[in-house]
């Protein structure tokens, strides 16, 4: 799929292809929480309503799926980590997004993200290179994941996302 305005950075799957290494993805992912708050900190709740396409997630709930979507991140990595075969199921992120909690204001769920991403660089730095190999199954996506390659997945997923905010913020 060859969609910009859905994929500014490319797919999941063309981020996979060409794969960065462990330690650079690690650092993406500690450095998520600080780029995000210093594109979004500064925003008005008026801002904060733009979308970066028809019909796309508000930038406000951009932020609160991060939140959510890194929080899943990191226990399916602690259950590949701990459970041998493990099976990880996805959830239903477009109704999610309507939910009641994602209207709150951004700040308690960027303090979030400090909180959660500091124990996701955490978790990943102090982890063995066979513990990078152990694999989850994501039943939704129908694959096997290494912990390598679900740590590409969200130094992926949070680049993808502040590529849309920067999108909707261009956006007239």
């Amino acid at each position: 799929m060859n969609d910009p305005l859905r994929y500014p950075i490319g797919t999941m799957q063309q981020a996979l292809a060409q794969p960065i290494d462990y330690e650079t993805a690690r650092q993406e992912i500690a450095a998520f929480p600080s780029l995000l708050r210093e594109r979004v900190e500064h925003l008005k709740p008026k801002e904060l309503q733009r979308q970066y396409r028809d019909n796309s997630w508000t930038i406000r709930q951009l932020v609160h799926h991060c939140a959510d979507s890194h929080s899943h991140a990191l226990l399916r990595i602690k259950r590949a980590l701990t459970q041998p075969e493990a099976q990880i199921y996805g959830y239903n992120e477009g109704p999610t997004a309507e939910l009641p909690d994602y209207n709150l204001p951004i700040e308690s769920t960027l303090l979030q993200l400090n909180g959660l991403h500091a124990r996701f660089a955490a978790l990943l730095s102090g982890i063995t290179a066979a513990q990078r190999q152990a694999t989850y199954y994501h039943t939704g996506e129908q694959r096997t994941f290494t912990v390598e390659q679900a740590a590409q997945v969200y130094a992926w997923h949070g680049k993808h996302h502040l590529a849309h905010i920067n999108l909707a913020l261009a956006a007239t």
